[in-house]
């Protein structure tokens, strides 16, 4: 015990101040003498417990016992046998002081409670604090920021840094930015800034405050403890393995650890957990960490695999956990949000992870994942979603008639949605329902074998997996969000209180998201009332109903209940606090404060005040409120009367005079012809050479430096200067010691490369680039006439491919010219001319490791089916409607965009881009998009309806097809070289070295009565040069009927050609079940037979012409056929599961089939395995394209509301030591 001091009140107040988390209580001490109940005697005693724990809560006892006032006699009592675990220790004290100490627990209640110290104030996320502000609240002031720069901007489910996130501590008002990678202290009276703290990353997380300390995480995978008065670093802890930590990528446009810390920190009972890494293959990571001393208390390393983990439509694959959003802890259990996919529970003592599954998510009412959750007691909040965890004495499933009839009204009510809405669901899903003296029901069952959590559950009936069976028990889903339709809406977002849950009624477009449509994420959503639910009352049960199955679908009844309401009020405000006695909402423009009635009372609006955006997030601490604006302000209110001061947003300082460094930087721009992409600077130097680059171009710039003063130093000077986080990064570490992603730079430069670690030998040469991009990136080095020379040698002696050294000016070029070795192009919509749906990239290969992810790109792709993109010289070309987008396939990073007219199909050649638009063939600049000439149908034929259809590219020749009409011109001037015309209703063909085949067809409607057998074409050969035939031959199939399907999934009726360079052959497909093969130079047949191109063979997968390797074929479901012999070979795949799961077709390459068997995945043509790429899927579109001697997988999947943890755009490349980083399974 600390040796008696004597402290002034006040003193003692401001001590407890520093003390957040430490709580006094006065209580009578157990074993003292009373003489009656009332009647104290004089021997009693009063005690006060510390609630909380560590060196403050020991100091806050010391401080008490020597305050003025409190005897010496003062004594202390073990606490483990008179108060709860939490107690740190208390004093005892005779119980006539019992007002001084009534006055010091009230001192230090106020102290701790003026703190708002986390995201929504505490562990449980509860976003509610006892401290009551004052009536009337003005402006004191603002401070413009920087526009919020979110990692997801458009994901509603993954949007957990759309806004500044600060807190109040003491005084201070702490921010952290994910713009300048900082963590900043500001004034709370004045709002100007007392210090600034840089991370190597952004800062997306709020920071937590605790006992005079600050913590927070950043995409650099670490967990910062500062000093709160100074921002002083205390310690750091990565958890990672000393071979992890060096490893960084491209993530969300941003350099990033390869394992971010996307799990927001919590703190409970003195440990903080957070989480670490994003993509499961790679590895995730869940922290205890001792808040005191930073030493790990445990680490869950096991979530990147879970078997069977993933549910989709019904279906099971395994899955794994994506750590994205606010941790929270309720009891001893702690979750962990996992992006889209459901959230995760972990017992807090242990570390151990609970039974866990994704959840489906894809369909009304089913539960979805998401960044959010809160909680208070046993209730959880996720997604809007009301959970109650762990009650023994609620049933999962209902129990009752095996043929239960609800009434439609009753139906409707259970699902939020309107009778007419219920009507349509009805008929269009197939329920089981029917109609009793004119009232139509719904027929239901009453427990039984059931998918988890699968409403609208078309596949077979399957049992629970008692792993399933837990969670379903020990958190059972009471109440569905209304905002939980197809997709998820705007979901409340409800602030908890023991005796109330208050929270806004948003206006969802259930309809409109209902079809499908694309909805972009809205900032200012419209909210119509306000609600208080009654805590302290039972909940009211109801029912809900899921899992359909046979036909008619039969749903079965499960348990939910609500809250009752207390009062409402009709708002458009949106509720984001509680302080003390009143809410605390906003809508655009507009801050207010709800005052909270007495029971049976009404609530009314006691203050409004305006401001200049839209309320994005409120906190109250320090007397003041808190409010932080989408558009990126913060205003803080109290009590004062003051003019308000602003602080405003500092722009970009004014270039200094011009000196040496501006022209250098001017004549290395100009000779590497870059004005934008990544700049990898090696040392800052004096850091001129990187500010010059930095105001003549658009380059984002990342300098590694291992000098942390000059590092230090330099992140100060840029950061005044407005230069510094996506413009300017600087990174500590060197050549030797970072692990930079390969192919991600434009341009690398140095001013001095001494310190940056490039030594010159081959291992640095070699590292170096291979950070280059290829295509033409470059690296300018400052070195001397004797070091070009022995760098030259070096270079000639690894005989690096595609490497050249040149001089200039006193400086020496490093130059990656051309494609990677082994890489090649996916220049059509089936990969080549030859139609084979296969790439002849070898340099794509496992195994795999992301090189880059997220950005721009994410938002270009329709929210459907699209083309397949197109990859050539290093560059993707999307289609999304009548727009054609260009991205950099190495970086992600989006070029540019071009409107078409009626759009069609579109192909990348070596230099050019080819796009039919309004029936014309645009002829297009790939670098820029700029229009370099138009290819029109030729004169004679200018009545064609619709003008060209379908387009390739093969040497200097444009071959396509217009009407009945196949024609050649000459790709550049337009010139037709020959013309061949059908006969029929259609011609479809394939192009090889010397040969373009075409087949010359009748449709299926055109079919004569009675002639129902078979169905003929004529496949024709004819000479690429001069159009001549060389030989035709006659193809007849069984006849095929167009089967009923959705209309935006079109099956395969009309022939289709491949052709093989390496084996020489012709492969004939008519439809989904039969092909042939014929000898290219002379017709002959080689075989023929039929097999399913279909797997599964249902409405949602298109037929699909096969794979065409170098000696084989490829069907969708694995099938693998000889193509000289046409013999059945081994089967490469059958899912995970006995069957793909998942629409898209196949395609390929040399090195590996990619195919969606739900998650993202491929299938090692020299491995033999089936390769998953956990937590993400491909598109409808196979989207996972391999070319460019990488794989690129542009998101394709924002019309999908399952819950696969991640939806973004990435790329993947051949990564050797990835291997090592795969959760053991």
């Amino acid at each position: 015990m600390n040796t008696p001091r004597t402290l002034s009140r006040r003193a003692l107040l401001r001590r407890g101040a520093g003390a957040a988390g430490s709580l006094l209580v006065p209580y009578f001490v157990p074993g003292s003498a009373l003489a009656a109940p009332g009647r104290a005697g004089a021997n009693a005693r009063i005690g006060v417990a510390v609630i909380g724990t560590g060196r403050r809560a020991h100091q806050l006892l010391g401080d008490i016992a020597g305050a003025p006032g409190i005897p010496g006699q003062c004594r202390v009592v073990a606490a483990s046998d008179v108060w709860p675990k939490k107690c740190h220790e208390y004093l005892s004290f005779p119980i006539r002081r019992l007002p001084v100490l009534l006055l010091l627990v009230a001192a230090n209640l106020s102290a701790a409670a003026a703190d708002w110290p986390a995201w929504r104030y505490d562990a449980g996320r509860t976003a509610a604090s006892p401290q009551d502000l004052p009536a009337e609240l003005r402006l004191q002031w603002t401070r413009e920021l920087p526009a919020p720069r979110p990692a997801f901007p458009n994901d509603l489910r993954l949007c957990f840094d759309g806004c500044y996130e600060p807190i109040v501590t003491g005084s201070c008002v702490v921010l952290p930015s994910m713009v300048t990678d900082t963590v900043t202290a500001l004034d709370s009276e004045t709002g100007e800034q007392r210090w600034t703290f840089f991370a190597d990353a952004p800062v997306r997380f709020a920071p937590l405050a605790w006992e005079g300390r600050l913590y927070f995480v950043a995409d650099d995978g670490c967990l910062y403890c500062l000093s709160a008065d100074e921002g002083r670093l205390l310690w750091k802890f990565c958890g990672l393995d000393a071979d992890r930590q060096p490893y960084k990528l491209l993530g969300n446009e941003r350099l990033i650890s390869r394992w971010p810390a996307r799990g927001g920190p919590v703190l409970a009972d003195g440990t903080i957990y957070f989480a670490a890494g994003l993509w499961p293959n790679e590895g995730v990571f869940v922290y205890a960490v001792d808040a005191a001393t930073g030493r790990q208390v445990w680490v869950n390393d096991e979530g990147g695999f879970v078997k069977n983990g993933l549910l989709d439509h019904g279906t099971r694959r395994d899955g794994g956990l994506s750590p994205q959003g606010y941790l929270a802890v309720l009891g001893t259990k702690l979750i962990v949000p996992s992006g889209r996919a459901l959230p995760a529970f972990f017992d807090r003592k242990s570390g151990k992870m609970d039974p866990y599954t994704t959840g489906w998510g894809g369909r009304i009412a089913l539960a979805k994942g998401c960044w959010y959750v809160c909680g208070i007691g046993n209730y959880l909040f996720q997604s809007g979603d009301l959970y109650e965890l762990n009650s023994p004495s609620r049933s999962t499933l209902a129990s009752g008639s095996p043929d239960l009839q609800v009434s439609l009204s009753d139906f409707a009510a259970h699902m939020n949605t309107s009778t007419e809405t219920a009507r349509q669901w009805i008929e269009r899903f197939g329920l089981d329902a029917g109609e009793q003296a004119g009232s139509p029901f719904v027929r239901v069952r009453a427990g039984g074998p059931v998918t988890y959590l699968s409403w609208w559950t078309f596949s077979k009936p399957e049992s629970l997996r008692p792993e399933e069976r837990q969670i379903l028990e020990s958190r059972v889903r009471l109440q569905v969000d209304p905002a939980n339709v197809k997709d998820l809406g705007t979901f409340r977002e409800p602030v908890l209180s023991r005796e109330a849950i208050y929270y806004s009624v948003p206006e969802n477009e259930i309809g409109r998201r209902f079809r499908g449509e694309d909805l972009p994420l809205t900032s200012s959503p419209q909210y119509r009332e306000i609600v208080a639910c009654d805590a302290t009352r039972p909940l009211t049960p109801s029912a809900t109903y899921q899992g359909g199955w046979g036909s008619p679908h039969r749903l079965v009844q499960w348990p939910a209940a609500r809250f009752d309401r207390a009062w409402t009020l009709p708002s458009d405000l949106k509720v984001h606090i509680k302080a003390g006695s009143r809410l605390y909402a906003g809508a655009p423009g507009t801050v207010a404060a709800v005052d909270l009635p007495a029971a049976g009372g009404q609530p009314r609006i006691g203050w409004r005040a305006s401001i200049a955006g839209t309320p994005a997030r409120m906190l109250a601490g320090g007397g003041k409120l808190l409010v932080v604006t989408a558009e990126g302000t913060l205003c803080c209110f109290g009590e004062t009367p003051a003019l308000s001061r602003n602080h405003p947003a500092r722009p970009i300082d004014a270039a200094p005079s011009a000196d040496t460094w501006t022209a250098r930087a001017r004549e290395i721009l100009e000779q590497a012809g870059v004005r934008n992409g990544y700049c990898l600077a090696l040392g800052l130097g004096s850091g001129r050479l990187v500010e010059e680059l930095a105001r003549q171009s658009e380059l984002q710039i990342i300098v590694i430096d291992s000098d942390a003063a000059r590092v230090a130093a330099s992140r100060k000077r840029f950061h005044a200067a407005g230069l510094y986080g996506s413009r300017i990064h600087i990174v500590p570490g060197d050549l030797r010691t970072l692990r930079l992603p390969p192919l991600m730079a434009s341009l690398v430069v140095s001013e001095d490369l001494e310190g940056s670690g490039f030594d010159g030998q081959g291992a640095m040469v070699e590292r170096l680039l291979a950070l280059l991009r290829p295509y033409g990136g470059a690296a300018c080095l400052p070195v001397s006439e004797l070091q070009h020379t022995a760098l030259d040698q070096v270079i000639q002696s690894a005989r690096i491919p595609g490497s050249r050294l040149a001089r200039s000016a006193n400086r020496t070029w490093l130059l990656r010219e051309g494609a990677l070795p082994d890489a090649a192009d996916w220049q059509h919509e089936s990969g080549d001319a030859a139609h084979t749906f296969a790439s002849q990239d070898r340099a794509a290969r496992p195994p795999f490791g992301v090189l880059w992810f997220g950005g721009e790109i994410d938002r270009v792709l329709p929210p459907f089916k699209g083309p397949v993109p197109r990859i050539a010289a290093g560059r993707m070309f999307l289609q999304a409607g009548n727009e054609l987008h260009a991205a950099d396939i190495y970086t992600g990073r989006h070029l540019w965009r071009r409107s078409l007219g009626r759009a069609g199909q579109f192909l990348a050649a070596d230099r050019e881009l080819y796009a039919i638009s309004d029936g014309v063939c645009l002829r297009l600049d790939p670098a820029k998009g700029e229009l370099l000439g138009k290819l029109a149908v030729p004169e004679s034929l200018d009545k064609t309806p619709g003008g060209w259809e379908e387009i390739r590219v093969a040497g200097d020749a444009l071959i396509g097809v217009a009407g009945k009409h196949l024609m050649c011109l000459d790709r550049t001037s337009g010139q037709l070289r020959w013309r061949f015309d059908a006969e029929r209703d259609g011609i479809s063909f394939a192009v090889g070295k010397n040969m373009v085949y075409c087949v010359d067809y009748w449709l299926p409607r055109h079919r004569r009565r009675g002639d129902a057998k078979s169905e003929e074409g004529t496949i024709v050969a004819l000479d690429a040069g001069s159009g001549k035939v060389v030989w035709q031959t006659t193809a007849a199939t069984p006849a095929v009927t167009e089967p009923p399907k959705p209309p935006d999934l079109p099956s395969l009726v009309s022939p289709q050609l491949a052709w093989c360079e390496a084996s020489g052959v012709l492969l004939f497909t008519r439809n989904d079940s039969t092909a042939a093969a014929y000898q290219g130079a002379t017709g002959k047949r080689l075989w023929a037979q039929e097999w399913s191109c279909k797997d599964p063979p249902n409405a949602y997968t298109s037929a699909s012409p096969p794979i065409v390797l170098s000696d084989c074929l490829v069907t969708h479901a694995g099938e693998v056929v000889d193509l000289l012999t046409g013999e059945r070979r081994a089967r490469m795949w059958k899912g995970m599961n006995s069957e793909l799961r998942g629409c898209g077709r196949a395609l390929g390459s040399p090195c590996l089939i990619t195919v969606r068997d739900a998650h993202l995945s491929c299938y090692d043509l020299a491995g033999g395995g089936h390769l998953y790429f956990r937590g993400i899927r491909s598109g409808c579109t196979n989207n996972l394209i391999p070319a460019g001697g990488i794989l690129s997988a542009p998101h394709a999947m924002r019309h999908c509301t399952c819950n696969y943890a991640v939806a973004t755009s990435l790329a993947l490349v051949n990564m050797p030591e990835a291997s090592n980083w795969e959760t053991s399974q």
